[in-house]
């Protein structure tokens, strides 16, 4: 149990969270972090970890002749004990692949938007390691993320930073076909330190945008909608899921390679998707005419997630030939 003073709870989620102080700011002002994990004891220890680490006043010490490879270290190092082993990991590869060769030699002061837009660009452009094109708007998406999380860690321990991190913008996130606004688009953050809270805000926001219209989907090869696995049960709500080998390999030409592929995604619940008002599904290819005819006319079942949309009272599926030839008339 915690003791008075100790400042470590149980949360409402069932993980303990600990807090500690983290720096103090140019007027002496403490700032805290915070820590977590799934017993009081993994938390004490965590905190007692973060304990033998000097509290640095974030004053004169952080000179603008800091490099952004600096920031982006200590960055690192005060996200580990706040984020699962996972997210550090896609953290961490994000950091030494692409931000750290692109930025890491300029100095945080140097850092502007504008450089960092210049760099987005390049990453959509021609930011594969192997040569061959630019990285995928979701990997660029993540790297923003990293981006702005290091620029506020920089804020907040008294580098000078001339770059604001509400001014980084993904709009430049290239070649969109349509014309939607990205301030009218909500995506879940797949880096938030706290997942669960996290897939909970998105679900609230939904409901307070009034609801999905239009769900658009394809189709995995084993039945999957959204990244909703084939498992024993329909899962409800936005949640993090588990990929399996299948659908990280259909979705390898995303990435550098396979081993670079994330094995957990963020994903719209079953309930969350049969929630909408209208459902679209589009698929394409021979390979997919024998699930496509599970879905649609075999059982109702979780192991083929899919085939939850025949309850669903308005579908329509848009599919070439070869992906509808068993369909049924």
């Amino acid at each position: 149990m915690s003791k008075r003073g100790e400042n470590i709870y149980k949360r409402k989620d069932g993980r303990w969270e600990g807090r500690y102080v983290k720096c103090r700011t140019l007027h002496g002002k403490i700032q805290y972090g915070y820590i977590y994990g799934k017993s009081y004891s993994e938390t004490k220890a965590k905190l007692k970890e973060n304990a033998s680490t000097p509290i640095r006043a974030s004053s004169s010490q952080a000179t603008q002749s800091a490099l952004y490879d600096e920031v982006l270290k200590a960055w690192l190092l005060s996200s580990k004990n706040r984020v699962k082993e996972s997210t550090f990991s896609r953290y961490n590869h994000l950091v030494a692949r692409h931000i750290q060769p692109l930025l890491g030699s300029y100095p945080i002061s140097e850092i502007s938007t504008v450089l960092l837009e210049e760099c987005i660009d390049y990453l959509l452009q021609n930011g594969r390691l192997d040569g061959n094109g630019g990285l995928s708007p979701k990997s660029v998406s993540d790297i923003i993320v990293v981006m702005k999380s290091s620029i506020r860690y920089a804020l907040g321990n008294g580098y000078l930073v001339s770059c604001s991190p509400t001014g980084l913008s993904s709009d430049s996130q290239a070649p969109q076909s349509g014309n939607q606004p990205v301030e009218h688009t909500i995506v879940p953050d797949g880096l938030a330190a706290d997942i669960p809270a996290m897939c909970e805000a998105y679900e609230h926001q939904i409901e307070d945008w009034g609801g999905v219209d239009i769900q658009l989907l394809g189709l995995g090869h084993d039945g999957h909608i959204g990244f909703n696995e084939p498992c024993d049960h329909f899962p409800v709500m936005t949640h993090e899921v588990k990929l399996t080998e299948m659908t990280r390999e259909a979705n390898k030409r995303f990435f550098d390679s396979l081993e670079d592929v994330p094995t957990s995604a963020i994903t719209m619940g079953i309930g969350t998707v049969m929630s909408a008002r209208k459902i679209l599904m589009i698929v394409t290819g021979a390979d997919k005419a024998e699930i496509l005819h599970q879905v649609f006319f075999g059982s109702v079942k979780p192991e083929v997630p899919g085939s939850i949309l025949q309850f669903h009272p308005d579908v329509t599926v848009i599919c070439d030939e070869a992906a509808a030839r068993f369909g049924e008339a």
